[in-house]
């Protein structure tokens, strides 16, 4: 009877060594660390200590077996933990989201992955439907800021595509110009985190954006003609140095600045417009920053 003890001691603590190896994921499963040190001493007790010595640790024994082990090697195998589960993966693909969301909802989510006894009690089922909102406040955050952003793109693209310099050039260069709108597009809708979204559409509307329109700038210029001689060119009768050798170099022609109208101060002390007139005073002096940017030669990107 003692070796059939101990075999069966060695096989439980089996099984609870497998559950205690995924305590990354289900970190309560710590508390199984003491449970197998106390296991694994006495299975290797001798028969002897079975026959003099049990009585005087059964009881300690028994309360861990009923308050502890049997509890959680049945939770780890009811729906309860397919909802600790959910809990964990929503953290783990969501985190970054969570800033976005109702902070009450988080909360609720975290301190449930926090619990040292999930298995005590049913806080998980009345934690189930708060869980579902929060994914659900998620998704719908997510697909509201992907609407967002493909409305600013759209909005962006109609503005470049509404310009004469446009309109006048060829279907493929047209084609090159929306391209990267496109290719924006199909990034942002599939990203998965709310903050590379806005980090996405700020990186075009800054960076990429302004490159295009420049682009849209340059293929609208009209191509220089250049001459070709049609007899070979004769040696100057000029002498060296003389007024036909030398040239006045051609001034080498500036290239307009983009510049984002958000980035011109305006030399207003007031930190809002209260009235009509205050509206108007602030007008003026914005219409002179921006003037001062188009006099400069620099285009300014509204």
């Amino acid at each position: 009877l003692a070796r059939e003890t101990i075999d069966a001691l060695k096989d439980l603590e089996i099984e609870l060594v497998e559950l205690n190896a995924q305590k990354a994921l289900y970190p309560f499963l710590g508390v199984l660390d003491a449970v197998l040190i106390t296991l694994k001493e006495v299975a290797e007790k001798n028969v002897n200590w079975f026959l003099t010595d049990l009585a005087r640790a059964e009881d300690a024994l028994l309360d861990t077996k009923e308050k502890l082990i049997d509890p959680l090697r049945r939770f780890m195998k009811s729906p309860q933990k397919a909802i600790f589960e959910q809990a964990r993966q929503l953290v783990a693909e969501q985190e970054d989201n969570f800033a976005y969301v109702p902070a009450t909802e988080v909360t609720i989510v975290q301190t449930l992955l926090d619990e040292k006894s999930p298995w005590q009690g049913n806080r998980l089922q009345h934690a189930k439907p708060q869980l579902d909102s929060l994914q659900q406040s998620i998704a719908n955050q997510l697909a509201s800021e992907k609407v967002s952003a493909a409305n600013r793109l759209s909005e962006l693209g109609q503005r470049l595509q509404g310009t004469d310099e446009y309109t006048a050039l060829s279907p493929d260069d047209q084609a090159n110009l929306t391209k990267p709108f496109a290719d924006t597009g199909y990034a942002l809708q599939n990203q998965k985190r709310i903050a590379m979204i806005r980090d996405q559409l700020r990186h075009f509307e800054d960076v990429r954006y302004p490159q295009l329109l420049l682009q849209l700038e340059a293929l609208a210029k009209p191509t220089p003609v250049i001459a070709t001689p049609n007899a070979p060119e004769r040696p100057s009768s000029q002498p060296q140095g003389g007024a036909a050798a030398t040239q006045t170099p051609t001034p080498a022609s500036t290239e307009p600045k983009l510049v984002p109208a958000r980035t011109i101060k305006v030399a207003y002390t007031k930190p809002w417009l209260a009235s009509e007139s205050e509206l108007d005073d602030y007008l003026k002096q914005q219409r002179g920053a921006w003037l001062k940017e188009i006099q400069a030669g620099n285009r300014v990107q509204i």
